[in-house]
């Protein structure tokens, strides 16, 4: 499989995603009289991460179509991508930390998840600015499936909390 035919099916994934946490959502409203604030603003986030990891899997082919040389293509697509992953990265730890306990996410796994995200963003960071060897696809993909898998992390996580509490 090719470079871009695998951020096409990222764009799959993401937008699958996005529907089936629209359809827990759903499924969760008509369960109970009033839900959660608190898990509607999570499936929220999953929806938004899901979203924007097809956003970004597409992003390389709407620069390219700009006739943008390859070295600002993943300048601005690598840059891009690693002030998105810093900024959810933050918020996530200052704002939601109490809604991860709530869900069953420990401290050793936010850790983990926070450990292996700064990696991922500085390797976006070294692909914006060409310190990576062979500079490019693999590197951006390497980001934007981090950002599908802690989607899909939070997803499973969503569904083993909601069958816990139905």
């Amino acid at each position: 499989m090719n470079g871009e035919s695998y951020l096409y099916a990222l764009v799959e994934a993401g937008v699958a995603l996005a529907g089936f946490s629209a359809i827990a959502l759903a499924l969760e409203s008509r369960g109970a009289q009033q839900s959660e604030t608190r898990q509607k603003a999570v499936i929220a986030r999953l929806v938004a991460r899901s979203l924007m990891a097809s956003l970004f899997a597409l992003l390389p082919t709407l620069l390219s179509g700009l006739d943008l040389s390859e070295r600002i293509v993943w300048l601005v697509a690598s840059g891009s991508l690693a002030g998105y992953g810093a900024f959810r990265l933050v918020q996530t730890f200052r704002h939601h930390r109490e809604t991860m306990v709530q869900m069953g996410v420990g401290r050793a796994s936010s850790f983990a998840l926070g450990l292996l995200a700064v990696a991922v963003i500085i390797v976006q960071v070294l692909n914006a600015i060409g310190f990576v060897p062979s500079q490019g696809l693999w590197w951006y993909a390497l980001g934007v499936t981090w950002l599908m898998a802690t989607a899909g992390y939070t997803f499973v996580i969503y569904l083993r909390a909601w069958i816990r509490a139905s």
